[in-house]
């Protein structure tokens, strides 16, 4: 048995953990340049310093108690908690970035990046086609942890009752800005009440998170949901100005910044998850996993895959 985990998110990472605990031929394919999905972290050099933004999720919670073992068992620096006066529980971040946490769990697994594959029926088992019709491995199991609408397609020609079960799940989309300014006097507290803003679901400075680099100040926003479907068909030019200005709206006057950017996230936090925490088709050697099955949480990502992991554990 050779397995393959297409996903290298939370989820994928997760399981792949599981599975190499237990001695598990396997390999992960993600189409990303990096591991961590969503959980991502971008750099920005500039002549003066490094803008860094955690621009996905800003925190994890342990809730759930593997979840909290798990999180022990990596790196001290993979998990430290980020004590605020926002926080209503345990919020956990990573050092030197969030990007830490899944590529302390992709330490060991083998992952690779940037590939795109299609599923094809090998007899009992499956044969993993890249582009430009590379071979990437014939696989038994596939374990299939990414975002619902993108598993879909890729399962409505294979497995209907999945592919249904996929489609009906609802991830909306987040825009989310990402700011810098020189070090000064004159930027706000680190994390301002937005007290029901129009636009902004989430705003603060990432060096509040103890052990970032100090040579710029560099927020976050994201944009609430509502709000980034009705521009979702915007492009990051057009968008970035827009929310520059909500930001300003929520902290009052700003220096000029030295660092303006704004992402799309199209999959970036479930509405409608399935609740359970993977789905499993024995006869045709597949799974599914991912935060969708769950809820919108990195905790519940990592809980999704880890529970897919253990199926052949019993």
């Amino acid at each position: 048995m050779h397995i393959a985990i297409i996903g290298a998110g939370l989820a994928g990472l997760s399981c792949a953990r599981r599975l190499q605990a237990a001695a598990f031929l396997f390999n992960v394919f993600d189409n990303g340049r990096s591991v961590g999905g969503r959980v991502s972290t971008r750099r920005v050099e500039l002549a003066y310093g490094v803008a860094q933004f955690d621009h996905g999720p800003q925190f994890s919670t342990a809730r759930n108690e593997a979840f909290a073992e798990a999180v022990s068992a990596l790196p001290p620096e993979a998990s430290l908690p980020w004590q605020t006066n926002r926080a209503k529980e345990d919020w956990r971040f990573a050092a030197p970035c969030m990007s830490a946490s899944p590529k302390a769990l992709a330490d060991g697994p083998d992952v690779r990046v940037s590939t795109k594959e299609a599923l094809v029926r090998d007899g009992a088992g499956w044969a993993l086609i890249g582009e430009n019709a590379i071979a990437l491995g014939r696989h038994d199991p596939i374990f299939l942890a990414v975002p619902a609408e993108q598993a879909a397609p890729l399962l409505a020609s294979i497995a209907p009752r999945q592919a249904q079960e996929a489609a009906h799940a609802v991830t909306a989309p987040c825009w989310a800005g990402r700011f810098a300014f020189a070090r000064s006097g004159d930027t706000p507290p680190g994390q301002p009440e937005l007290n029901a803003h129009p636009i902004l679901a989430w705003l603060a400075s990432d060096c509040a998170k103890p052990g970032r680099p100090a040579a710029l100040e560099c927020w976050v926003a994201h944009a609430h949901q509502a709000w980034s479907c009705a521009h979702m068909d915007m492009t990051p030019a057009a968008v970035t100005p827009l929310l520059f200005d909500a930001v300003h709206s929520a902290t009052g006057p700003l220096p000029t910044p030295v660092v303006v950017h704004a992402h799309f996230w199209r999959f970036e936090k479930g509405e409608q998850a399935s609740g359970i925490a993977f789905a499993w088709d024995a006869d045709l050697r597949l799974g599914v996993c991912g935060d969708w099955r769950l809820g919108p949480r990195v905790e519940l990502a990592w809980r999704s895959g880890h529970e897919h992991g253990g199926t052949f554990l019993s």
